[in-house]
Parts: structure tokens; C-alpha cells; sequence
């Protein structure tokens, strides 16, 4: 019999097609990669070790929103849910008061990422009104205070987080370093596609934002997509005032970088918070707290790492 060589050819694209229909890859997540820093410390929120739980210790959500509650308290022991690290809640609720503590839980963990569960950081609308953060501080647990580190996390906003007047939010802060003694830091969005990484509560004489590839650019538009994307960021104190680096990738794409920045010249950072402040979602719009049409935005985040070597990258 003859042979039908585009038989064989359609076959092939379907077959391709099957195949992709059943594996879709996530939108402007980046193939699995990985770098040469040695991960000093890192956390999946491990299941077997870390109980699920409201950030308000344990108890119903809506009686997490008193100005007055401490965040201050571990969540289950010193040693990061059995990891290698430290980690606390952070901060009070902002007044006038976020309904929901953060919590750890298995719906917020990154199910293609290392197990266990992830950490959700409720977000109210209008300026500052949040679940507290997570402090990861790295010295309480013997690793070193850092003048450089390199450190990588996974992100998720929920599938149709808007913010006003949009298209992206005002700013935002994934990331807070902590001081120790030398400047704090922040990493996160800025306006509608910018990234910024500031230093010691501005950019003091430098431009602290990335001028592309942020919120819209992240999120494939103005609203969350819903997806896990990948954040790493480097930081290094300068000898001078203009040789300290900042550097951000997002999803394995270089954003932001200037290695002639004012970073500080004294002191050492102890850690980070996971989850911060922002300005200025427009979620729920009938401010109920309520879970429904008209629901409260949610960030989740999961499986971070710290390097002080080197680039880590995103396995996931």
C-alpha cells in the first residue's frame, strides 16, 4: 500500500495538540531553571511540620480585625515549621483594621512547586489595610546578617485583583528587608507596569524604578491572572555611594538593574517580611469581607530561598 506521509504528519500535530491541551503551560511562567547560588535557608511551609493556621492563632477570622491584637507571636516553633529559619507574623492589622489574619494553608501552597502549603496575605482595599506579613529573620537561627544576598520567592494574586485608578496599583511591596542596622529595603510593583526597589524609605539619589515588565506586564494586563510567578531579588551595601547593586528578576527576566546605586555603605540586614503594605486595591467594592461577587484580593506566596552566593533561580 502506498504510504500517506501526511497522514503521519496530521497525526503527529494532534498528537501535539492532545498534549499540550492536557499539559497547559501557565502563561508567562518561566521554564524550570536553576542557577549556582548555595540556598542557605529555604521553606515550603513543610506540611508534616507546620499546622495549618490563621495568623490570629487559631481562631475564627472575624475576630482578627482588633487594631490592638498582636501579630507578634510565632507561629509554631522558632525553627520555620521545622525548617531551617525563623518565622514570625509581623506588624498589627492596619488600622482601621483588616478582617483576616495571614495564614498558612494548604490552599495557598504552589502545587507544581517543593509541597507542603503556602502563606495568604489578605489585602483590603483603599491605602494600607492588610493581614500582617511574614518576618523571616535569618540571624535568629545562627545564618549570617548580610551586606549581600540573593534570594528568590513564588507570588500569586487571585485571578481578577484589580486595583484604582489602575491598571496597575499605586505600589505594592512584596518584599520588606529588615534594617538591622543598615537601610531597609522595599521590592515590589509600582504604578501600571513598573517595578521598584527602593532603599532606606526612597531612592534617595537614585531612580528606584524599573521602567517595564511590571504589574501589566506580569499579569498579562490589568488584572491578576491567578497564575504563580517567580520574584528574585539581589542586594549588595556599596563601599562608596554609588557602587551598591540592585537587581530584580520576574519569571527569569531581568527588570530592574543598577549596579551603580546608593544601597548604604554601613550596617548589615537581618532578613525579610513576605507580604506588606500597598495602595490602592479596588476588590471589595460592598467592604464586607465577604468571600463573594464583590470579594477581598488575596496574594499567596510560597517557596522561598536565600543564597548568599549567587543567582538561585526558579526550579518550578
Amino acid at each position: 500500500m502506498r504510504s500517506r506521509p501526511w497522514v503521519s504528519a496530521v497525526a503527529l500535530v494532534m498528537a501535539a495538540l492532545t498534549m499540550s491541551a492536557q499539559s497547559p503551560l501557565p502563561r508567562n511562567r518561566p521554564q524550570a531553571n536553576a542557577e549556582g547560588g548555595t540556598i542557605a535557608w529555604q521553606t515550603t511551609f513543610d506540611a508534616s511540620k507546620c499546622a495549618e493556621r490563621w495568623q490570629c492563632d487559631g481562631t475564627d477570622p472575624a475576630g482578627c480585625g482588633a487594631p490592638s491584637y498582636s501579630l507578634r507571636k510565632p507561629w509554631d516553633n522558632a525553627a520555620l515549621c521545622g525548617g531551617v529559619g525563623a518565622i514570625t507574623p509581623h506588624g498589627l492589622f492596619s488600622p482601621p483594621g483588616h478582617r483576616r489574619g495571614g495564614e498558612i494553608r494548604a490552599y495557598a501552597n504552589m502545587t507544581n512547586g517543593g509541597g507542603g502549603y503556602g502563606y495568604r496575605h489578605w489585602v483590603g482595599d483603599g491605602f494600607d489595610r492588610q493581614s500582617g506579613g511574614v518576618k523571616i529573620d535569618l540571624t535568629q537561627i545562627g545564618l549570617a546578617a548580610y551586606t549581600e544576598i540573593w534570594a528568590r520567592g513564588y507570588f500569586r494574586y487571585s485571578a481578577g485583583f484589580v486595583w484604582t485608578p489602575g491598571p496597575g496599583p499605586g505600589f505594592t511591596k512584596e518584599i520588606y528587608g529588615l534594617n538591622g542596622t543598615a537601610n531597609p529595603y522595599v521590592v515590589g510593583f509600582k504604578y501600571g507596569n513598573q517595578v521598584q526597589f527602593w532603599v532606606n524609605g526612597g531612592c534617595r539619589t537614585d531612580a528606584c524604578n524599573g521602567t517595564s515588565h511590571g504589574w501589566t506586564d506580569t499579569m498579562g494586563g490589568a488584572v491578576g491572572d491567578g497564575l504563580w510567578h517567580c520574584l528574585e531579588w539581589h542586594i549588595k551595601q556599596g563601599t562608596t555611594t554609588r557602587n551598591g547593586v540592585r537587581e530584580v528578576k520576574i519569571d527569569g527576566k531581568m527588570v530592574l538593574q543598577d549596579r551603580a546605586s546608593n544601597t548604604g555603605t554601613t550596617g548589615t540586614w537581618n532578613g525579610f517580611v513576605i507580604g506588606s503594605n500597598q495602595n490602592d486595591p479596588f476588590n471589595d467594592r460592598a467592604d464586607d469581607g465577604l468571600i463573594n461577587g464583590s470579594q477581598e484580593g488575596y496574594r499567596d506566596y510560597d517557596d522561598f530561598a536565600v543564597s548568599y552566593t549567587g543567582w538561585i533561580g526558579c526550579p518550578y
